[in-house]
């Protein structure tokens, strides 16, 4: 659910990192052999390097993958003229055997064009690699307006300035399965509507 953060208690949040070697610019918007897909998303594009896979369509494409991506809410509708910050969670579900190794802050935000899709945000190099157990989850915080909440090794909060429109929020991650690992991009599609509101005057 779309949760609401007074501007009051509001500084700044960290949280961000960058998997090495998996953003690659060079294959933005290349197709993959392995994937599966979603009516939202047409051809499943992928924005890493070396992916085995890519999993990018909502919950109900995705209950037989061993891991996904979902988001809380669709539209994500920002209200620009109050003192609240609105975020949308995205959370990772592993329901594989298998562990799933992730840097938290690898992640990509990429915005959807014409023709093609091109990046707005990414993380930073800060993150350190964590494994999310069998039948366990991570979740994002994303707002568009920095708000004071403390780290836990289950959430990671992102800030990242968005406008209207089509984004795909994308991450990377290793299925480790005994000898062999697979490098597998998730993906979760989100609409982002931004509002404006008239106060209302209440009469006496």
């Amino acid at each position: 659910m779309n949760r609401r953060t007074f501007l009051r208690d509001v500084t700044t949040v960290g949280c961000l990192g960058l998997i090495s070697g998996c953003l690659g610019t060079g294959s933005v918007g290349r197709d993959q052999q392995d994937t599966t897909t979603s009516p939202k998303i047409q051809n499943c594009p992928t924005f890493g390097s070396d992916v085995d896979r890519v999993v990018c369509a909502d919950r109900g494409s995705t209950k037989d993958q061993p891991v996904f991506i979902e988001s809380d809410e669709q539209p994500f509708t920002v209200v620009t003229t109050n003192q609240t910050v609105e975020t949308l969670g995205l959370t990772l579900h592993n329901q594989a055997d298998n562990q799933f190794v992730i840097n938290p802050g690898a992640w990509v935000i990429m915005r959807r064009g014409d023709s093609n899709w091109s990046e707005n945000a990414s993380g930073e190099r800060t993150e350190q690699s964590i494994t999310i157990g069998p039948e366990s989850t991570h979740r994002w915080s994303l707002s568009l307006t920095s708000h004071p909440t403390p780290y836990t090794e289950e959430k990671t909060f992102i800030t990242a300035n968005l406008e209207d429109g089509t984004y795909i929020f994308a991450v990377f991650g290793k299925l480790i399965r005994g000898d062999r690992t697979r490098r597998i991009e998730c993906q979760a599609q989100f609409e982002l509507v931004k509002k404006k509101t008239t106060p209302t005057s209440l009469e006496g």
